[in-house]
């Protein structure tokens, strides 16, 4: 549909169901930025806002 939302949310859950497009910030630098499925993959992702994984 060629339309554009900017949206700033801190629960990834809404975001993941929302987005094609992700840009992920933290402490004003951008960690990562890509569709959904890489940015939920993503350590740098996964630390700042999903909880470190176990290892």
């Amino acid at each position: 549909m060629g339309i554009t939302l900017f949206v700033i949310e801190h629960n990834m859950r809404v975001i993941m169901n929302l987005a094609e497009h992700i840009y992920c910030l933290a402490n004003g630098k951008l960690l990562a930025s890509g569709p959904p499925e890489r940015i939920q993959n993503d350590n740098r992702v996964i630390d700042a806002y999903l909880g470190g994984r176990s290892h």
